[in-house]
């Protein structure tokens, strides 16, 4: 694949992607927050933080010999999966592990939640594969799992910005339902204007820059305190190639909270396809230059991206050593210009 096809989205589900797994409708946590976390679903947890992915698989695949009936490990087994799939290309292992944790525990949101997100990729994988019939069965299984996780948990606010994506950036034979779409951004906007807007600007205003700004900068006069209206801001002005004002918002984003780092790859990721090569590459060493570092994952995919933008630069000896140090630090490293879903790395939740 060429750098410049490494570059481009499939039009099929593109938004259902980004909001599926917006950065907004959820806190990022201190692993060590989980102290009361199963022993095993964490160790495995932290061994994929630090790198070892086939360690981390192992070790819950032996846990679920012992003790089939974990939900929680078949939960992070599915997440693992999903991780691997930058070097498996496929997520069907991700599936079959995140239906038996639904099947075990099928009042758990959370479990419907990532059922739908799983299924979403999935139908996106099958449309590369020109599997039409197989793409419109996981957008459908998408939306259902997402319907039960909003009514198990109407806060969940993740599941229904998916639900908004799949109803309104699809046509009616793969599921498409402006009028649900509508209910759920309403029901967003009662609940959190923030997360209200990330819907919004992903479903009526997608094709409408100005509003879209307009609308995060009347929200940042009575929430500029919020972290993810300053991450919004930061997106909105890197896609209209305003670097000035994209690095005042990232800079307000990692100042109001330091964890939320992966708009730095945002950012790297929206100037490279907009070809302005000189921003791409300080927002991908801003990364690599963060300490603490981030997952050994997110580190191996911006590796990968400044070997894309040197190689778009012409400069073919340090994109090649990019690319290897991209493959040496994480095998399932993704070779695509979207990072892995920043929720993959939030540690696991409890009930």
């Amino acid at each position: 694949m060429t750098h410049e096809n490494r570059w481009k989205l499939a039009a099929v589900g593109r938004t259902a992607l980004l909001v599926a797994f917006s950065t907004s409708a959820y806190s990022q946590e201190d692993p060590s927050a989980n102290e009361n976390a199963p022993d095993i679903t964490m160790k495995a947890y932290r061994m994929r933080m630090d790198g070892k992915v086939d360690e981390a698989k192992l070790a819950l695949e032996q846990e679920l010999s012992k003790n089939p009936r974990n939900a929680a490990a078949w939960c992070e087994l599915a997440r693992l999966e999903f991780q691997r799939n930058g070097k498996t290309h496929e997520l069907d292992s991700a599936q079959k592990a995140i239906e038996q944790a639904v099947n075990l525990a099928p009042d758990n949101a959370r479990y419907h939640r990532w059922a739908g997100r799983i299924a979403v990729y999935n139908g996106i994988l099958k449309v590369h594969r020109k599997n039409r019939p197989e793409m419109v069965k996981q957008f459908k299984k998408a939306t259902s799992a997402a319907e039960q996780a909003v009514t198990l948990d109407p806060d969940d606010h993740e599941a229904r910005m998916l639900l908004v994506s799949l109803y309104g950036n699809n046509p009616p034979e793969l599921g498409g339902d402006q009028g649900r779409a509508t209910h759920h951004v309403e029901t967003l906007e009662r609940r959190s204007p923030i997360d209200g807007a990330v819907a919004r600007c992903e479903f009526s205003m997608k094709n409408e820059p100005e509003k879209k700004l307009a609308l995060w900068n009347d929200l940042a006069k009575k929430f500029g305190k919020d972290p993810r209206v300053h991450e919004n801001l930061a997106r909105q002005h890197a896609w209209g190639g305003n670097v000035k004002n994209a690095t005042i918002h990232t800079n307000n984003v990692l100042t109001l909270d330091p964890t939320r780092s992966h708009i730095l790859l945002d950012l790297a990721r929206a100037f490279g396809l907009k070809k302005q090569l000189e921003p791409a590459e300080r927002f991908a060493r801003r990364y690599l230059a963060l300490d603490p570092p981030g997952p050994v994952s997110h580190r191996a995919w911006t590796h990968m991206a400044l070997g894309q933008i040197q190689q778009m630069n012409g400069n073919n000896e340090a994109s090649a050593e990019s690319l290897e140090m991209a493959k040496r630090l994480d095998p399932y490293c993704w070779f695509t210009m979207t990072p892995p879903p920043e929720q993959l790395f939030i540690a696991p939740e409890f009930d």
